[in-house]
C-alpha cells in the first residue's frame, strides 16, 4: 500500500489511537525532526536498528538501488513494514503471497519468507515508485521487492523502515 505519510494523522488507519500516534510521531520525527538530520548523514552502506516503544523497530538505512533482474522478493509474518523514503527514488515491485511460489520456507530469526521471481511479473506484481517523503506499508501477505531502479543508473536512498509487530496493528482497511 503506498500512501503519503499524512494519510496516517487524517484517517485512523488502525483501531489503536495511541499506537498509531505512536507510530505517525516516528515518522514525523524523521520528516522534520532531529532524525531527518541523523538520516541526511548517513554514507551509503549505513544500517542502523534501533528497538522502540511497542517492540517496534527503528532502521536508518542508505543504499544504492540495483537493477530490476537483482530484485530480492520478501514477506514477514510478524512484521508490517513501514517504509518511509527521505531521499532518491525506489522502485518496488508488490503482490499477494498467493501469486508467488516460495524459494525460502519461513525463518522466524529474520521474520523473512523468500520467493522466487515470477516468470510472469506484469500479472503477478505492481510497480510503484517511491519518492521523497512516500511512505509504502507492506502487510504480511503482501510480497514485496525494493531497493530498484527507476533510472538507468542507481540512485543513492536513504529512508527509515518502521517494522511494527502485528499484535499491536489492528488495520481497518
Amino acid at each position: 500500500m503506498l500512501l503519503s505519510y499524512h494519510i496516517l494523522n487524517d484517517y485512523q488507519l488502525f483501531a489503536e489511537k495511541k499506537t498509531t500516534l505512536y507510530i505517525y510521531d516516528l515518522l514525523t520525527n524523521a520528516l522534520d525532526g532531529k532524525l531527518f538530520n541523523k538520516i541526511e548523514k548517513l554514507k551509503v552502506g549505513d544500517r542502523k536498528v534501533e528497538e522502540k516503544d511497542y517492540g517496534i523497530l527503528v532502521i536508518t538505512e542508505s543504499y544504492l538501488t540495483k537493477p530490476t533482474e537483482n530484485a530480492f522478493y520478501e514477506s514477514h509474518r510478524h512484521y508490517t513494514d513501514f517504509q518511509l523514503l527521505i531521499s532518491g527514488y525506489e522502485k518496488f515491485f508488490v503482490g499477494h503471497i498467493n501469486d508467488f511460489t516460495i524459494q525460502q520456507e519461513y525463518d522466524s530469526q529474520k521474520d523473512l519468507i523468500i520467493y522466487q521471481t515470477p516468470i510472469d511479473l506484469e500479472t503477478k506484481a505492481s510497480c510503484i515508485l517511491l519518492k521523497p517523503e512516500a511512505l509504502a506499508i507492506f502487510f504480511p501477505t503482501d510480497v514485496h521487492a525494493g531497493a530498484l531502479q527507476v533510472h538507468s543508473t542507481s540512485d543513492i536512498v536513504k529512508k527509515m523502515v518502521l517494522k511494527v509487530p502485528q499484535d499491536i496493528l489492528q488495520p481497518k482497511i
